[in-house]
């Protein structure tokens, strides 16, 4: 779309929206224009009206965490994690779900004040860090009738470029796409043997959720994983 484009369609969506204020698709395209358009601060004002009359809209919500760190990551990052939390709670899985947990991972990793490795697979190291956690809250017999499951469901191969499959656990509460699942097998077995890789092509993103839980673990004087 030209810059004279933009311009008149903004001017018709403001327009719109001030004959009918709760016009949530006029506000949605609107916040999506100005966000193109550079105008972060505009877009963030209207994604909170977007919000204010639609406040159940997950999209407008990891738009409006988006923008939010696009304006200024310092000074608005604590509200964008609680905004990019609500939408995966919502929704813990899919391509919106994979947008937040990317978003997160990337705002997480520069709180530890260093840039991730690259090439890192920013959904793959999400599903890692969460698999950590998780089972950093297990006991041990619950842990390995986890790892067995998942690693029976392994045996008739995973398909981890696929996002839109979704599997059930009898161990597990919700549904698992395989990358997820690939993930819960690393970390699983790098708990059980650390100097073994699964070969699934994960490594490098368990060593990085494993970094990042152990500096937060450090941070409040905790050590629960050992240095892979």
């Amino acid at each position: 779309m030209r810059l004279g484009d933009k311009a008149e369609a903004r001017q018709a969506l403001e327009a719109a929206i001030e004959l009918e204020p709760q016009n949530s698709f006029a506000l949605r395209s609107l916040c999506s224009l100005l966000v193109i358009a550079g105008a972060f601060a505009a877009g963030v004002a209207r994604f909170r009206q977007a919000l204010a009359v639609a406040p159940d809209t997950l999209i407008t919500t990891c738009n409006l965490a988006q923008a939010l760190l696009e304006l200024d990551p310092d000074e608005h990052r604590d509200e964008a994690n609680r905004l990019l939390l609500r939408v995966i709670e919502a929704q813990p899985y899919g391509e919106l779900a994979n947008r937040a947990k990317e978003l997160r991972g990337s705002f997480a990793a520069r709180d530890l004040g260093a840039d991730q490795p690259e090439g890192l697979r920013q959904v793959a190291f999400s599903y890692c860090l969460q698999a950590l956690q998780l089972f950093e809250g297990m006991d041990q017999q619950r842990f390995i009738a986890v790892l067995s499951e998942v690693a029976a469901v392994g045996q008739g191969g995973l398909q981890i470029n696929e996002p839109g499959t979704a599997r059930s656990l009898k161990n597990l509460p919700g549904s698992w796409c395989d990358l997820a699942l690939a993930c819960l097998i690393q970390v699983g077995m790098k708990r059980l043997t650390p100097d073994e890789d699964s070969g699934l092509g994960i490594e490098a993103e368990v060593q990085e959720a494993v970094r990042l839980l152990q500096a937060e673990l450090a941070a409040a004087c905790v050590h629960v994983w050992p240095k892979l």
